[in-house]
C-alpha cells in the first residue's frame, strides 16, 4: 500500500488507518496487524530531518508501552536513522514490529559495510550511537537487507 498525501509539505497522521505522512520525508508503505502483532513500514528521505520524523512516527506505535521503553526506543530508532543518513546512501526504511510488549525496530538503507560499535574516546565528537544502542537495548545487531535492495539493516529490540 502506497499513501501520498494531498498536501505532501503538511505533517498528518490518521492514527485508525495507516497513513502516517510527515512532509515530504516519510511514506508510509504499508502495516499489517495480525494476530497480536503490528508491523508498520516507511520510507524516509536521506535527510538529517529524517531522525526527529523517525522518532515521531515510532511513537505512534508505542503508545500503550511503558514511557520508559517508549523513551528508549524513541532515542534508539533518532541514532540508527541518523547513522543511516550520515554513512549510508539511499532512500531509508524504517519498520517497526510490535508483539505484546516486545518491540523490533529496523533501519535499513543501501550503503555498503556494516556499522561496529566504536571504543570510547572522549575527544570524539561523534561515535557514541551504537554504544547507546547496545547498552540500551535488550537485543541489536546487522544483516543484509532482506528486501533483496543492495544494503544493509541495523535492527534493534525492547522487552
Amino acid at each position: 500500500m502506497r499513501d501520498a498525501s494531498p498536501h505532501p509539505t503538511r505533517r498528518t497522521a490518521r492514527l485508525s488507518g495507516l497513513r502516517l505522512v510527515v512532509g515530504k520525508l516519510a511514506r508510509c508503505c504499508g502495516g499489517v496487524a495480525l494476530n497480536g502483532v503490528l508491523e508498520r513500514h516507511w520510507v524516509l528521505a536521506p535527510d538529517a530531518r529524517s531522525a526527529g520524523d523517525a522518532r515521531h512516527l515510532l511513537a505512534q506505535v508505542c503508545q500503550d508501552l511503558p514511557s520508559d521503553t517508549a523513551d528508549v526506543a524513541g532515542l534508539l530508532v533518532t541514532e540508527l536513522v541518523a547513522n543511516a543518513v550520515l554513512h549510508g546512501a539511499g532512500r531509508v526504511l524504517l519498520t517497526a514490529t510490535r508483539r505484546g510488549g516486545t518491540i523490533r525496530v529496523e533501519v535499513s538503507d543501501e550503503g555498503p559495510g556494516r556499522p561496529v560499535v566504536q571504543p570510547p574516546d572522549p575527544y570524539m565528537e561523534h561515535g557514541r550511537g551504537l554504544r547507546l544502542v547496545d547498552g540500551l537495548s535488550t537485543g541489536w545487531g546487522t544483516c543484509a537487507r532482506t528486501d533483496h535492495r543492495p544494503g544493509k539493516t541495523v535492527w534493534f529490540e525492547l522487552r
